[in-house]
């Protein structure tokens, strides 16, 4: 038996009955008897949830600008007031029910940061969410300050945590709807360019792959 392998009873693996992990009995990999892979401990794996930008809902005023990216690609650059509403999205079938997800943003700024010294650029993020037969209710918002330090060239991508959504007693189906938003730095001289964010995103903690049916864990 190879080193690590544990299995549910003292037997070896001779049929589809038998469970078996792999792992040191607090942290490991477990292969059910009906060929259903469950993460436990250190073991579980993470991804994102992934909220398309340019698939976005301006509004009338203070909309973000679709603008020139790189030479053949273009995206929605923000000034601070600009906020766009994205289209619903639901946490995986994978998600291990009721952990935490961190929210983050990837975005670049448009110009190269040439003042001399910092500057600031601050985004917050409002997040709607509902179960099945759930009432939809807002949670937040997140919010994030980033420092584009003097020398920063045009379009360096940046990542950053806005904070943790916290949805202990949800399931996997439910559904989350985002509205981002560009406000007023407060931690120093406002980076006075647009910024594009390409996307935003939730490290989502897993702990199976997938589900065994489209309803059930």
């Amino acid at each position: 038996m190879p080193p690590g392998l544990q299995l549910s009873s003292d037997s070896p693996i001779r049929n589809s009955t038998d469970d078996f992990k792999v792992g040191d009995g607090t942290n490991f990999s477990r292969v059910e008897s009906d060929g259903t892979v469950v993460f436990k401990g250190n073991a579980t794996v993470w991804t994102d949830l992934q909220f398309q930008i340019s698939s976005g809902r301006v509004g009338v005023a203070n909309f973000p600008d679709w603008e020139t990216f790189t030479t053949n690609t273009s995206a929605f650059t923000f000034d601070v007031d600009d906020y766009i509403d994205l289209g619903a999205d639901e946490f995986p079938h994978g998600w291990k029910e009721g952990s935490d997800a961190t929210v983050h943003l990837h975005l670049a700024i448009k110009t190269a940061q040439s003042a001399g010294a910092n500057r600031y650029a601050k985004f917050t993020v409002y997040l709607a969410y509902a179960a099945q037969n759930e009432v939809w209710a807002e949670i937040g918002p997140f919010t994030a300050e980033y420092t584009i330090p003097n020398g920063t060239a045009a379009l360096t991508h940046y990542k950053s945590s806005l904070g943790t959504l916290s949805l202990p007693n949800n399931l996997f189906g439910t559904q989350l709807k985002a509205r981002i938003k560009r406000i007023a730095a407060t931690g120093g001289t406002e980076y006075p360019a647009h910024v594009f964010i390409t996307q935003l995103g939730l490290h989502v903690e897993n702990d199976t792959i997938g589900s065994r049916t489209a309803t059930a864990k």
